[in-house]
Protein backbone atom coordinates (compact mmCIF):
# COMPACT_ATOMS: atom_id res chain seq x y z
CA UNK A 1 0.00 0.00 0.00
CA UNK A 2 2.73 2.21 0.40
CA UNK A 3 3.19 2.80 -3.01
CA UNK A 4 -0.71 3.70 -3.96
CA UNK A 5 -1.22 6.99 -4.13
CA UNK A 6 -4.87 8.30 -3.13
CA UNK A 7 -6.83 10.15 -5.62
CA UNK A 8 -8.54 12.17 -3.02
CA UNK A 9 -5.60 14.18 -0.68
CA UNK A 10 -2.81 12.59 -3.40
CA UNK A 11 -1.23 11.07 0.33
CA UNK A 12 0.22 6.98 -0.13
CA UNK A 13 -0.79 4.32 1.44
CA UNK A 14 -4.68 4.46 1.11
CA UNK A 15 -6.85 4.04 -2.06
CA UNK A 16 -9.72 6.99 -2.01
CA UNK A 17 -12.73 5.18 -0.93
CA UNK A 18 -10.87 4.64 2.46
CA UNK A 19 -9.46 8.46 2.56
CA UNK A 20 -10.07 9.99 5.98
CA UNK A 21 -9.86 13.58 4.36
CA UNK A 22 -13.31 14.95 2.72
CA UNK A 23 -13.85 14.62 -1.10
CA UNK A 24 -12.06 17.26 -2.65
CA UNK A 25 -14.12 19.43 -5.20
CA UNK A 26 -13.69 18.37 -8.85
CA UNK A 27 -12.21 21.65 -10.13
CA UNK A 28 -13.53 21.07 -14.00
CA UNK A 29 -17.06 20.53 -12.78
CA UNK A 30 -17.56 22.33 -9.48
CA UNK A 31 -18.91 19.28 -7.48
CA UNK A 32 -17.33 17.51 -4.97
CA UNK A 33 -15.98 13.79 -5.81
CA UNK A 34 -18.98 11.30 -5.72
CA UNK A 35 -19.11 8.78 -3.25
CA UNK A 36 -22.26 6.44 -3.34
CA UNK A 37 -23.16 5.00 -0.31
CA UNK A 38 -26.36 2.45 0.17
CA UNK A 39 -27.62 3.24 3.87
CA UNK A 40 -28.63 -0.48 4.14
CA UNK A 41 -28.20 -3.90 2.35
CA UNK A 42 -30.73 -5.83 4.98
CA UNK A 43 -33.51 -5.43 2.60
CA UNK A 44 -34.50 -7.85 0.13
CA UNK A 45 -36.27 -7.18 -3.19
CA UNK A 46 -39.66 -8.98 -3.45
CA UNK A 47 -39.05 -10.17 -6.50
CA UNK A 48 -36.20 -10.67 -9.60
CA UNK A 49 -38.12 -7.86 -11.51
CA UNK A 50 -38.31 -5.27 -8.44
CA UNK A 51 -37.08 -2.08 -8.42
CA UNK A 52 -36.24 0.28 -5.11
CA UNK A 53 -37.41 3.79 -5.78
CA UNK A 54 -34.28 5.32 -3.40
CA UNK A 55 -35.08 9.19 -2.18
CA UNK A 56 -31.53 8.89 -1.21
CA UNK A 57 -29.81 7.65 -4.69
CA UNK A 58 -27.91 10.09 -7.01
CA UNK A 59 -28.06 7.23 -9.66
CA UNK A 60 -30.33 4.23 -11.21
CA UNK A 61 -28.23 1.33 -10.38
CA UNK A 62 -29.35 -2.04 -12.26
CA UNK A 63 -27.46 -5.70 -11.30
CA UNK A 64 -28.12 -6.75 -14.44
CA UNK A 65 -26.45 -5.54 -17.84
CA UNK A 66 -28.90 -7.46 -20.26
CA UNK A 67 -31.12 -5.01 -21.65
CA UNK A 68 -28.48 -2.31 -21.50
CA UNK A 69 -27.66 0.06 -24.49
CA UNK A 70 -24.99 2.58 -25.20
CA UNK A 71 -22.65 0.79 -22.46
CA UNK A 72 -19.29 2.76 -21.56
CA UNK A 73 -17.01 2.58 -19.29
CA UNK A 74 -17.92 5.27 -15.70
CA UNK A 75 -15.40 7.63 -14.35
CA UNK A 76 -13.01 6.42 -12.15
CA UNK A 77 -15.02 7.85 -9.05
CA UNK A 78 -18.30 6.12 -9.78
CA UNK A 79 -16.31 2.74 -10.46
CA UNK A 80 -17.19 1.27 -7.00
CA UNK A 81 -20.67 1.41 -4.52
CA UNK A 82 -20.10 1.43 -1.03
CA UNK A 83 -22.33 -0.74 0.20
CA UNK A 84 -22.09 -0.35 4.45
CA UNK A 85 -20.45 -4.18 5.04
CA UNK A 86 -18.31 -3.39 1.42
CA UNK A 87 -17.79 -2.85 -1.85
CA UNK A 88 -19.51 -3.16 -5.15
CA UNK A 89 -17.82 -2.71 -8.62
CA UNK A 90 -19.72 -0.65 -10.92
CA UNK A 91 -19.08 -2.00 -14.83
CA UNK A 92 -20.80 0.06 -16.57
CA UNK A 93 -22.66 3.20 -17.12
CA UNK A 94 -25.70 2.97 -19.81
CA UNK A 95 -29.39 3.30 -20.50
CA UNK A 96 -31.80 0.94 -19.13
CA UNK A 97 -34.99 -0.01 -21.17
CA UNK A 98 -37.77 -1.21 -18.73
CA UNK A 99 -41.45 -2.24 -19.66
CA UNK A 100 -43.68 -1.32 -16.70
CA UNK A 101 -46.49 -3.61 -15.81
CA UNK A 102 -49.35 -0.84 -17.18
CA UNK A 103 -47.43 -1.80 -20.70
CA UNK A 104 -45.70 1.39 -20.69
CA UNK A 105 -41.51 1.65 -21.45
CA UNK A 106 -39.56 3.72 -19.69
CA UNK A 107 -35.78 4.22 -20.87
CA UNK A 108 -33.18 5.44 -17.50
CA UNK A 109 -30.51 6.87 -18.74
CA UNK A 110 -26.99 6.74 -16.57
CA UNK A 111 -27.90 3.76 -14.90
CA UNK A 112 -24.71 2.04 -13.25
CA UNK A 113 -24.54 -1.23 -13.66
CA UNK A 114 -23.32 -3.04 -10.51
CA UNK A 115 -24.04 -6.80 -10.80
CA UNK A 116 -22.67 -7.73 -7.37
CA UNK A 117 -24.91 -4.69 -5.77
CA UNK A 118 -27.93 -5.44 -3.56
CA UNK A 119 -31.20 -4.34 -5.56
CA UNK A 120 -32.07 -2.32 -8.40
CA UNK A 121 -32.51 1.00 -7.79
CA UNK A 122 -34.12 3.86 -8.87
CA UNK A 123 -33.19 6.91 -8.14
CA UNK A 124 -35.65 9.80 -7.08
CA UNK A 125 -33.59 12.31 -7.46
CA UNK A 126 -32.84 11.16 -11.48
CA UNK A 127 -36.04 11.46 -12.28
CA UNK A 128 -37.09 14.84 -10.83
CA UNK A 129 -34.42 16.13 -12.33
CA UNK A 130 -35.69 14.80 -15.92
CA UNK A 131 -38.89 16.50 -14.98
CA UNK A 132 -40.58 13.89 -13.36
CA UNK A 133 -42.13 14.22 -9.64
CA UNK A 134 -42.41 11.34 -7.48
CA UNK A 135 -44.70 11.30 -4.76
CA UNK A 136 -44.44 8.84 -1.64
CA UNK A 137 -48.08 8.28 -0.05
CA UNK A 138 -48.37 5.30 3.16
CA UNK A 139 -49.04 2.90 0.68
CA UNK A 140 -46.55 3.35 -2.01
CA UNK A 141 -45.67 6.10 -4.29
CA UNK A 142 -46.26 7.21 -7.54
CA UNK A 143 -43.72 8.89 -10.32
CA UNK A 144 -45.53 10.89 -12.97
CA UNK A 145 -44.09 12.58 -15.88
CA UNK A 146 -43.86 16.04 -16.81
CA UNK A 147 -46.79 15.95 -18.61
CA UNK A 148 -48.33 14.70 -15.12
CA UNK A 149 -48.96 11.23 -16.84
CA UNK A 150 -48.58 8.10 -14.34
CA UNK A 151 -45.35 6.43 -15.45
CA UNK A 152 -45.10 3.72 -11.87
CA UNK A 153 -47.28 3.19 -9.38
CA UNK A 154 -45.27 1.71 -6.29
CA UNK A 155 -45.92 -0.59 -3.76
CA UNK A 156 -44.96 -0.42 -0.04
CA UNK A 157 -42.99 -3.53 1.11
CA UNK A 158 -40.39 -3.91 4.21
CA UNK A 159 -41.05 -0.17 4.60
CA UNK A 160 -39.29 0.65 1.52
CA UNK A 161 -41.39 1.69 -2.16
CA UNK A 162 -41.16 -0.90 -4.56
CA UNK A 163 -42.61 -1.24 -8.34
CA UNK A 164 -41.93 -4.25 -10.58
CA UNK A 165 -40.61 -4.19 -14.35
CA UNK A 166 -39.78 -6.32 -17.34
CA UNK A 167 -36.74 -5.76 -19.28
CA UNK A 168 -37.72 -4.51 -22.65
CA UNK A 169 -35.67 -5.70 -25.79
CA UNK A 170 -33.21 -3.25 -26.90
CA UNK A 171 -33.90 -2.38 -29.93
CA UNK A 172 -37.54 -1.24 -29.41
CA UNK A 173 -38.21 1.90 -29.14
CA UNK A 174 -40.35 3.84 -26.25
Amino acid sequence: LRDIDCYNCHRYGHYAEQCPSPPRANAALGLNMARAYCSSTQAQAPSNSAWLIDSGANFHISTSSQHMTDMRQPPAHLRRLNMGEGWSNVEALGTFLLQLANNSAISLHNVLYAPNYALNTFAEHRATAAGSTVQFTNSGAEVKGPDNALVISAYRSQGLCWFNARTKAPNTHT
